[in-house]
C-alpha cells in the first residue's frame, strides 16, 4: 500500500504554503498527501535524528507493510532522504526541494563562524520559527547532524527539483549530490530538474507540484 507524505523544511509546519498548495494538487489526482509536524519533540530541541524516528513512528501507525512516496523540502528534502537510506524497503520514490544536503557546513557559512561558535558556547541560538516567533534552538540539532553523512545513498528513483537561484542551499549541492549518486556502484536512479527560483520555489509552483504528480503516481 502506498502512502504519500510532505516532509516540511526547516522553521516550517503542515500548514506550510508550499505544503497545502501541493496537497492541494495531489488531491486533485485523489491522492492524499499526508503533511506530518516534525518539529519533535519541539522546534527548540529538536535533532535529525528525533525527526527520523518521528518518522519511524508514524510509519508504525500507518502499518509496517506501508511504503511511502516522500516529498522533501528543504531540511525535509535531506531528513526524506536519510530516511530512506535507512529504510529502503520503506520508501519506494522520492522528490527532493532544494534538498538541504551538508547543513552543518551551510550553517557555517549562512551565520558566519563565529556566530556559529556562539551558538555551541550558548548551547542556544535564537532563531524564528513556522509562526515567526524567537524560539532558542538547541546546538544539539548541530552535534547530532555530525552522526548522519551529509550525502545520504539513497536506492529508490529520485528526483531533485531545485531553483537556480537559491542562496540557502545552492544548487552546486544537488549537482554534486547527483555526481556523487553516478559514482556509485550501483546508482540509484536519480535526476536533476532546475527551475529558475529561488530556495521557496514560490514562483513555480505550479510546475513543481506537476513534476512532482508525474514522478510520484
Amino acid at each position: 500500500m502506498f502512502r504519500y507524505a510532505y516532509i516540511h523544511g526547516f522553521a516550517s509546519g503542515p500548514l506550510s504554503a508550499k505544503g497545502l498548495y501541493l496537497a492541494d494538487a495531489f488531491s486533485k489526482r485523489g491522492v492524499t498527501l499526508l503533511r506530518p509536524d516534525l518539529n519533535v519533540p519541539t522546534f527548540a530541541t529538536m535533532t535529525f535524528s528525533s525527526i527520523l524516528d518521528e518518522l519511524d513512528r508514524i510509519h508504525g501507525r500507518e502499518g509496517e507493510d506501508t511504503v511511502w512516496r516522500l516529498i522533501g523540502s528543504s531540511l525535509g528534502g535531506y531528513i526524506s532522504a536519510r530516511w530512506a537510506a535507512l529504510h529502503p524497503d520503506r520508501v519506494d520514490r522520492l522528490v527532493l526541494l532544494c534538498p538541504g544536503l551538508d547543513l552543518r557546513s551551510r550553517w557555517e557559512e549562512i551565520l558566519g563562524v563565529d556566530e556559529v561558535r556562539m551558538w555551541k558556547l550558548r548551547g542556544f541560538h535564537e532563531v524564528e520559527d513556522h509562526s515567526g516567533r524567537l524560539q532558542p534552538l538547541d546546538w544539539k540539532i548541530v552535534e547530532d547532524a555530525a552522526n548522519h553523512p551529509s550525502y545520504p545513498e539513497v536506492r529508490c528513483p529520485t528526483r531533485i527539483i531545485h531553483g537556480s537561484r537559491d542562496t540557502i542551499v545552492p544548487l552546486d549541492y544537488s549537482r554534486r549530490y547527483l555526481a556523487m549518486n553516478r559514482e556509485r556502484d550501483r546508482p540509484a536512479e536519480m535526476e536533476l530538474v532546475v527551475v529558475d527560483d529561488d530556495h521557496t520555489l514560490e514562483n513555480c509552483r505550479p510546475e513543481v507540484a506537476d513534476s512532482a504528480r508525474n514522478w510520484l503516481t
